[in-house]
């Protein structure tokens, strides 16, 4: 996959908080503390969780159910405000999506943010006497490293999403791959694009977009596509936009998508991961 690797240094995932905590003596100024290192950062989950409340022990466990999601979607937060509360310490995230955009010669990633609100809550150790135990805590519930490093693992393609014709939908596409693979999730979970004995997917649960700012008015024949890969679970994954030209209209298309679940692939009678195209009409102006 081609992407630019600049952006994804400006969006590295901050886990450790250095230097910030010497010696946080009460609650006040430990809260001050977190605050100065986390609000603002984009923390990834080491469990996708799309339930808007999660709350985890000192060892990282989930202390309530988790409701799954890919990580795209439901695996990263961004901090807003960190509170101190008696044992507790909660973090008052927005949920981000992770998205690629096509350009004129390659894919880059970018972030989305969305209006969802998630609570989350993290119980340190009664007897954590020290700092490092406090981090050592917070380190089980999120992942450190880059985004870069997540979107590395998480896909690697025989052919790129910016192979797609448009207009043509994904018969160009599926032209040039072999067995109708266009690439592998992590854990080389192929991917499908067509190839003889695939059933597609068909969408379970499919809302349609909020559209609060009608786009301008646009050409009848304007195309508004947006592709995602639906895995074998049926959850959306690495949503994409395949319009250089894409505006506010097809990030909102692609927030919706990214939370759309189908019923999954079938090749061989077995679920499998496919990419997709969705086209949409836009409301009038």
């Amino acid at each position: 996959m081609s992407y630019q690797r600049k952006l994804i240094v400006c969006i590295t995932v901050f886990i450790s908080l250095g230097g910030a905590i010497s010696s946080a003596t009460d609650q006040q100024s430990l809260e001050k503390m977190l605050n100065d290192a986390y609000d603002g950062k984009i923390l990834q989950l080491k469990i996708a969780n799309a339930s808007d409340r999660l709350h985890f022990d000192e060892n990282g466990n989930s202390l309530d159910q988790v409701k799954e999601g890919p990580w795209t979607s439901s695996g990263l937060l961004k901090v807003d405000n960190v509170f101190v509360k008696d044992n507790e310490i909660q973090f008052k995230t927005e949920r981000v999506i992770v998205a690629l955009r096509k350009t004129a010669n390659h894919l880059e990633p970018f972030l989305i943010p969305t209006d969802e609100i998630a609570l989350l809550y993290s119980r340190p150790h009664p007897n954590a006497a020290d700092d490092k135990q406090l981090l050592n805590s917070l380190s089980k519930i999120f992942v450190g490293g880059s985004l870069d490093d997540a979107m590395l693992g998480s896909w690697k393609s025989d052919a790129d999403f910016a192979d797609v014709n448009l207009r043509n939908g994904q018969k160009e596409l599926k032209s040039h791959l072999k067995d109708g693979i266009m690439g592998y999730l992590s854990g080389d979970r192929p991917v499908y694009a067509g190839g003889s004995g695939l059933t597609p997917p068909k969408p379970s649960y499919d809302p349609i977009p909020d559209f609060p700012d009608p786009p301008r008015q646009v050409k009848t024949d304007a195309i508004r596509v947006v592709g995602l890969i639906v895995n074998e679970k049926g959850q959306a994954e690495l949503p994409c936009l395949l319009n250089t030209n894409a505006g506010k209209a097809e990030i909102n298309m692609l927030a919706a998508v990214a939370h759309w679940r189908f019923r999954p692939a079938r090749k061989q009678n077995q679920p499998v991961a496919t990419f997709v195209a969705i086209q949409m009409d836009l409301p009038p102006h």
